[in-house]
C-alpha cells in the first residue's frame, strides 16, 4: 500500500508539517533540470530557503512533523524554475512518462483519426493536460490516438 502526504511547508525554520491524505490520491511527480549541472531529476516539488528557490526530491514515507534536510527526503536537488514540468499522468507509446513541456508527435489507432501526424507541446491550460499544436488544443488523454515524445521545450529548439 502506497502512502500519500499533503506536504506544507514553513519557510521560517525549515520545517513541514506531514498530514496523512490517505492511499487513494494519485502520485504527483515533477521534473526539472538542477541548476549546478543541467541534469533532469525527478520527483516532489518543494520550495525551501526562499519564494525563488526550487528543489525536486525524492520521497521518504515518514510522519508527524519532519526537518525537510534530514527526515523528510532522502534526496533533493535545486532545478532551474523555468525547467519544472508536471507528469501528465500519460504515457508515451514506449511506456515513457509524458510532462508538461515535452513535444510530440500525435498518433492514431484509429483509421479515420484527424489528429494523426500533428505535433505540439504538452501544457497544462485551465483544467488538464492538451497538445498545443499552434492551432488547436487535443486532450493528452484519448483511445483514439498516442503520442510519442520527439523531444522537449529545454533541450529542442525545433517544433
Amino acid at each position: 500500500m502506497m502512502l500519500f502526504y499533503k506536504v506544507h511547508t514553513v519557510l521560517a525554520n525549515s520545517y513541514v508539517k506531514i498530514i496523512y491524505l490517505g492511499d487513494r490520491m494519485r502520485k504527483i511527480e515533477f521534473r526539472g533540470k538542477q541548476i549546478y549541472n543541467g541534469k533532469w531529476v525527478y520527483g516532489y516539488l518543494m520550495q525551501m530557503y526562499s519564494h525563488d528557490r526550487l528543489f525536486i526530491g525524492e520521497w521518504k514515507n515518514i510522519g508527524g512533523e519532519a526537518s525537510i534536510k534530514d527526515e523528510l527526503f532522502s534526496s533533493y536537488n535545486e532545478v532551474v524554475p523555468k525547467t519544472i514540468g508536471q507528469f501528465t499522468g500519460v504515457k508515451a507509446i514506449n511506456a515513457v512518462k509524458i510532462f508538461e513541456g515535452d513535444k510530440v508527435d500525435i498518433v492514431s489507432k484509429l483509421i479515420m483519426c484527424t489528429e494523426n501526424g500533428k505535433k505540439g507541446i504538452v501544457k497544462f491550460i485551465e483544467s488538464g493536460f492538451y497538445v498545443d499544436t499552434g492551432k488547436e488544443l487535443i486532450p493528452c488523454w484519448s483511445d483514439s490516438y498516442q503520442l510519442i515524445i520527439i523531444g522537449n521545450i529545454h533541450n529542442t529548439t525545433k517544433l
